[in-house]
């Protein structure tokens, strides 16, 4: 686990200086943390009748809720990269930045997935965004982007409680100083714009944004 762990936290050398050049403003850069919010837990799962979303799922009712639907004869596998996937478990998070000793938090939609095709297999693909993915870029999800992105970590035949530990062993490496303080929470992903977004776009373009957003 150890081994596995040292892939994902790639930090930022220590005393590590922002380039400034003449003609060059300086940079926000990823300080090598991310931290996954598992109260963002997310199963997505294929049945007969298309595909089911399940949001906000409570970590100790995950196991249960897999066994009954493993159970049940709704589900319906659908092949993705030539993994069987039934079952798509994800994760939002958070990463941080800094210029010029100023700090800032990005989110991430979806920070990490799983998938896998039964509840006791362990034939299953798990990806992880590390904190240098440009998570702005998110016209594909996470498990469509291709095999070959530096800034995506990829681990198979994990099952799906050793993709909640691994999620929280790379939380609990987490400096407190930024763990401790993370403004974001599952109501945050709730909405595809923010508040302050909603507010450019009305200005822009007045009458642009349904009324439900």
């Amino acid at each position: 686990m150890r081994k596995l762990l040292a892939q994902f936290v790639k930090r930022r050398q220590n005393g590590a200086t922002f380039i400034n050049t003449e003609n060059e403003s300086p940079r926000w850069l990823p300080n090598g943390h991310v931290y996954y919010l598992l109260s963002t837990l997310k199963l997505r799962y294929q049945s007969k009748s298309g595909l089911v979303t399940l949001e906000q799922i409570q970590e100790e009712n995950l196991a249960s809720l897999l066994r009954e639907l493993s159970e049940s004869e709704c589900v319906c596998p659908k092949p993705v990269s030539n993994i069987p996937s039934i079952y798509s478990l994800t994760v939002c998070g958070v990463c941080w930045e800094e210029c010029l000793g100023k700090v800032r938090v990005k989110a991430i939609p979806e920070a990490a997935v799983l998938r896998f095709e039964h509840v006791d297999y362990q034939r299953s693909e798990a990806r992880f965004q590390t904190s240098f993915h440009k998570c702005d870029d998110a016209s594909l999800s996470l498990a469509e982007r291709g095999n070959f992105v530096p800034t995506i970590k990829k681990v198979h035949n994990v099952n799906y409680q050793e993709f909640i530990d691994i999620l929280k062993e790379i939380n609990g490496s987490v400096p407190a100083i930024l763990s401790d303080a993370v403004p974001v929470c599952s109501s945050n992903f709730d909405e595809p714009f923010t508040s302050s977004d909603k507010l450019a776009l009305e200005q822009a373009v007045p009458g642009l944004l349904p009324s439900h957003l």
